[in-house]
């Protein structure tokens, strides 16, 4: 059951980050074209992999959730306030945004890890 939860959590993880990312790429016209079909076939094949119980599949987007991750750490810490100037953001927002790659990370991490075993074990 825990199983089935984490990966419709990560299922909707990955559509709401698409979905939200689509109004600002159509808005760009057709330069904003090309990401919007990368970023659909990556959901896709995502999305896929997750129903299909892949372990190679959960364990790359546990990588890729855990890139993203640091990558918003070190963007809200250093490189938004030293190099481009802006103002720090509050630590209570830094945790909201670093939370939802962590909550990813982490639920894909504990698929993989289970889907893994699952495939060892003799019947």
């Amino acid at each position: 059951m825990r199983l089935e939860i984490q990966r419709w959590l990560l299922i909707a993880l990955i559509s709401l980050s698409y979905i939200s990312r689509v109004p600002g790429l159509i808005r760009q016209g057709w330069i904003g074209l090309p990401a919007l079909v990368v970023g659909l076939l990556l959901a896709t094949l995502f999305i896929r992999s997750l129903l299909r119980s892949s372990t190679k599949g959960a364990l790359t987007f546990a990588v890729f959730a855990m890139v993203g991750l640091i990558v918003t750490l070190l963007n809200q810490i250093f490189l938004a306030p030293k190099i481009l100037g802006l103002e720090r953001a509050s630590l209570v927002t830094i945790t909201l945004m670093a939370a939802v790659p962590a909550l990813a990370a982490m639920c894909a991490v504990d698929l993989w890890s289970a889907w893994s075993t699952k495939a060892k074990i003799p019947k």
